[in-house]
């Protein structure tokens, strides 16, 4: 069952699209994963998707993602 996670992500105007090779577990945190968009945001979540927090908000799209 899906459940909506938005502790730290964007709430108003947050239209962000984020393409599957923008998308990367965190092996440095238990759970972790790390997100870029194609607006240029990259977020991490340490906990597993529960909470999030920016990294970066001025980077050109976001095609992949390595940590």
């Amino acid at each position: 069952m899906w459940e909506t996670l938005t502790q730290g992500l964007p709430q108003e105007n947050g239209f962000v699209n984020v393409l599957r090779d923008a998308m990367e577990i965190n092996t440095l945190h238990e759970s972790g994963i790390d997100i870029g968009t194609t607006g240029g945001h990259a977020y991490a979540s340490p906990g597993g998707g529960g909470y999030w927090f920016a990294i970066v908000g001025d980077l050109p799209r976001v095609f992949s993602e390595e940590v």
